[in-house]
């Protein structure tokens, strides 16, 4: 019965945050400093560890429910969330943009070649939710790296690198 709010609450969602990069949250993002970023991502990361919208293997018409403490749930965020904050940590800035880009490729591996969620069901649709939170964690960790690369990213390329990452997923 409620199947259809989701994707309505994901549109209307996407709406606000589209008209919100248009009206102001590049202003917003500017003024985000690296400490507000180190803990919004590893708030985010630990959201997807405890709802296991992280590392999902769901695929196809195999709608089960996976355990949350599952190891490879485990080695995938706690990994994540170990770099991220010793490329915090780390004061030399080229050392920090390698622990940064490392996480980020491995993040890309998991979502291309291991993630799952993206074709379940009867129709092969999305599930929303996954798809929600994989798009605000690249977002998060794109912020993050143009902010110790401190050159300000674009809102249209990073438009651009969500939509060529989720079109791989297709």
């Amino acid at each position: 019965m409620l199947d259809f709010i989701s994707p309505i609450l994901l549109l209307i969602c996407g709406l606000a945050l589209f008209y919100g990069v248009l009206l102001g949250l590049k202003k917003i993002v500017t003024h985000l400093t690296r400490p507000q970023l180190i803990v919004l991502l590893l708030v985010w990361i630990s959201i997807g560890f405890y709802f296991n919208l992280d590392y999902n293997t769901q695929f196809g018409c195999m709608l089960t429910t996976q355990y949350t403490w599952a190891i490879p749930n485990i080695v995938y965020s706690s990994l994540a969330a170990v770099l991220i904050f010793c490329s915090y940590a780390v004061q030399n800035r080229r050392y920090q943009l390698y622990l940064i880009n490392i996480e980020l490729c491995i993040w890309l591996y998991k979502l291309l070649f291991i993630k799952g969620g993206y074709y379940i069901g009867i129709g092969g649709a999305p599930d929303e939710s996954i798809l929600f939170y994989d798009v605000i964690s690249l977002n998060l960790r794109l912020l993050f790296r143009s902010k110790t690369q401190e050159k300000p990213i674009s809102i249209r390329y990073l438009i651009l690198i969500n939509f060529l990452v989720f079109k791989l997923l297709k």
